[in-house]
């Protein structure tokens, strides 16, 4: 993707998570576009930089958000890293991505708890087992629709582009 699209994509992102999605709760848990976009950006990326996508969004999210810096950045990075991994040779497929939005919000989650309870003692360790019983399905519930929403987004760019560059 060209870097003035990706600019503009994740400043885009930061405004719908400030204005937006900050505002609506659903069942207490707020919707957060980030770990979407950075799965659909692993995948559809053929060299890799996804990886650094996920860092730098992730840093933005912390100093604009976050108590401790570099959490949520290390977290995007191991997950675009992951996928793009996982991804390199089989392509933009969609149930693959249903699956690795699964298992990045759970690390997601996971990972910024644990990091909250052992660096900062913001969050004890059992309000992250609650959290772990309950919210973290409505958040996986959030982020794949969003996951599917961005992907299909994505899938007709691509095909756009794919079209263009062979005709």
């Amino acid at each position: 993707m060209k870097s003035f699209s990706l600019v503009i994509l994740f400043i885009a992102n930061l405004i719908l998570n400030i204005t937006l999605f900050s505002r609506i709760a659903v069942l207490g848990v707020i919707f957060n576009i980030s770990i979407p976009i950075i799965i659909v950006l692993s995948m559809s990326e053929r060299k890799g930089r996804s990886a650094y996508y996920g860092l730098m969004m992730g840093l933005m999210e912390d100093i604009l958000f976050g108590n401790i810096l570099g959490i949520k950045a290390l977290s995007y990075y191991l997950i675009g890293y992951y996928v793009y991994k996982s991804q390199k040779n089989k392509g933009f497929d969609y149930k693959i991505g249903f699956i690795m939005t699964i298992l990045s919000s759970l690390f997601n989650g996971i990972f910024t708890g644990l990091a909250g309870v052992v660096l900062d003692k913001l969050i004890s360790f059992n309000s992250l087992v609650a959290y772990l019983k309950y919210p973290v399905f409505i958040e996986i519930a959030m982020n794949l629709l969003v996951f599917t929403i961005v992907y299909l987004i994505f899938k007709s760019i691509d095909t756009k582009r794919k079209r263009k560059y062979y005709m």
